[in-house]
């Protein structure tokens, strides 16, 4: 369940930046992290980041968000 719902924020971070039209470069700095950390996201390589990490970078991105665990 951890992990898909993991999968389901890195998901989010895919479709924010398609729907918005911005380069990993932009997302990187609203996020302000780097540009690496933002690939390792959109490409689903979630080792290094906790679970809060996600949620809480998202919430940079999309701060009205609504995370439902099931």
């Amino acid at each position: 369940p951890l992990e898909k719902f993991r999968h389901d924020i890195q998901q989010k971070f895919v479709a924010y930046k398609i729907n918005s039209k911005i380069s990993q470069r932009e997302m990187a700095d609203v996020l302000e992290v780097d540009e690496g950390k933002v690939s390792k996201i959109l490409h689903n390589r979630l080792q290094e980041f906790s679970t809060d990490r996600l949620i809480n970078l998202y919430e940079k991105l999309n701060p009205d968000i609504k995370l439902k665990v099931s």
